[in-house]
């Protein structure tokens, strides 16, 4: 097997490796105009290829060209045709704010380095170790990122891993170009199973850059789904699914819960006088202020319109009223950028206790929703606590 490997012409794998990416960039682009238009790893994938081929199509006219543009050129274009693959790995890994940097500075170092080897001592060995090496530090970052990552996925990680087998193939290839000689174009079984490496990385690159940009997909389209886009918060469908199992396990466990529902006072003055893009902002910070405000067992969710609720598990009428306390003080101290003078009060309703046989979710929502109802009949900007011996609210601000 390996003496069939060796025999295996570089030349030959190299321009499998050109018109492979030229195709690789054709099919991608096919895919992408129809799936995934705003993709970041989209907009990087396909000028990433279309420099790899370029940079195959100067590597393989090296008796046609100088080796100014043949050799520095096209090992320069390879580097950044790896870096631009590696951009798109990172933009799949880091889906909000990738951080470009790294790599940016490790492609600056290598090209420089390359550049300066060639001018310092233009030896073909050097030529190709310094390459191998270049090209391995480029590509092992992403991989690096893509196996360890706070978010990664298994998908990921098994793309992560295969990519770093591939690539570990450079290192004895910079090894065996300082101690035994070789160039570009040498056919020997470590130029050749190098190469190879490089063909499965081109084959196997293509479907897992698209399952990774349909697993990223996937993951918005189910934030999407679940989740308010202004808030944050889990939507009110989610919301209810969870809170009903919360319920009926306090029931189960004789243990008290406690439903929160508040409301933003004067809403519709505040879209009318300050617009609604203000408008949303406030929605956004609140969002924000109720994450900040409860515990990881507690559930929120945006009910509607200017409308919050809460569910607390195994919470009394005192905690329940220092949460929403709490609430209230964060709300009436929030600052919005632009608007210094502008300050925001909150109506809060609540319900709590051992929820018995007949007890619903909904009726507890219902009842807090009363006892909010009663905060703003009252003057609103304050806590009331809903009574079910008396059947009306109570204030206990």
């Amino acid at each position: 097997m390996l003496d069939a490997v060796s025999h295996l012409d570089v030349r030959t794998l190299m321009v499998v490796l050109l018109w492979g990416n030229m195709l690789s960039a054709v099919l991608f682009l096919a895919y992408y105009g129809t799936v995934s238009r705003r993709s970041r790893a989209g907009v990087i994938y396909l000028p990433a290829k279309g420099v790899q081929s370029l940079a195959y199509l100067l590597l393989l006219s090296r008796d046609q060209l100088p080796d100014s543009i043949s050799v520095i050129l096209g090992n320069c274009f390879l580097m950044i045709g790896f870096y631009l693959e590696a951009l798109t790995m990172l933009s799949v890994i880091e889906e909000l704010r990738p951080n470009f940097l790294p790599l940016t500075i490790i492609l600056a170092m290598c090209i420089a380095g390359f550049v300066a080897s060639e001018h310092i001592y233009p030896n073909s060995s050097l030529r190709v170790a310094v390459a191998s090496i270049c090209m391995f530090m480029i590509l092992i970052f992403p991989n690096l990122r893509m196996m360890v990552s706070r978010n990664t996925t298994k998908f990921k990680r098994l793309v992560g891993v295969f990519y770093t087998l591939l690539l570990a193939v450079l290192l004895p290839r910079a090894f065996v170009a300082i101690t035994g000689g070789l160039s570009i174009l040498t056919n020997s079984r470590i130029q050749t199973i190098t190469f190879m490496s490089m063909v499965l990385i081109l084959i196997f690159g293509l479907p897992a850059y698209l399952l990774l940009i349909k697993e990223q997909a996937d993951q918005m389209l189910c934030v999407m789904a679940t989740t308010d886009y202004l808030t944050g918060l889990p939507n009110r469908y989610v919301f209810l699914e969870a809170a009903e199992r919360v319920f009926e396990r306090s029931r189960i466990a004789r243990q008290n819960v406690a439903v929160i529902f508040f409301d933003v006072d004067y809403f519709k003055t505040i879209n009318d006088t300050h617009g609604h893009a203000f408008g949303d902002t406030v929605l956004t910070q609140l969002g924000r202020v109720i994450r900040e405000s409860i515990r990881p067992s507690d559930l929120s969710s945006r009910y509607g319109g200017e409308e919050f609720v809460l569910l607390l598990p195994d919470a009394g009428s005192d905690s329940a009223g220092k949460v929403a306390q709490r609430l209230r003080d964060a709300i009436a101290h929030t600052i919005f950028p632009g608007h210094a003078d502008f300050s925001l009060t909150i109506s809060v309703g609540i319900k709590e206790g051992v929820p018995e046989k007949g007890d619903t979710l909904e009726l507890y929502i219902s009842q807090a929703d009363t006892a909010m109802y009663s905060a703003k009949r009252s003057g609103r900007d304050q806590v009331v606590e809903f009574d079910p011996l008396l059947t009306y609210a109570c204030d206990i601000t």
